[in-house]
């Protein structure tokens, strides 16, 4: 399997219709006053902290930015095409 790069993931988020959010992380992001400005801003300026490049059904990994306030924001993403 491949790990993903920080392009990758800045190309995919230049397009926000690819930024797809699960129930559990829309519910933590509301717990954690973490908004869509944030999520974008972490995508496009943060960086990898850990590979995951055999999670199944795709590659992945943890990325670490922070927000406007700056509180620390961790991603967990994916590349699913």
């Amino acid at each position: 399997m491949n790990e993903l790069t920080l392009e990758q993931i800045i190309s995919l988020a230049t397009n926000t219709a690819n930024i797809v959010m699960s129930a559990h992380a829309n519910k933590q992001c509301l717990k954690r006053e973490i908004n869509a400005e944030d999520i974008l801003e972490t995508l496009l300026k943060g960086s990898i902290i850990e590979q995951y490049p055999t999670d199944f059904p795709f590659p992945s990994c943890l990325m670490l930015g922070f927000t406007s306030k700056h509180k620390p924001c961790l991603l967990y993403t994916s590349d699913a095409a």
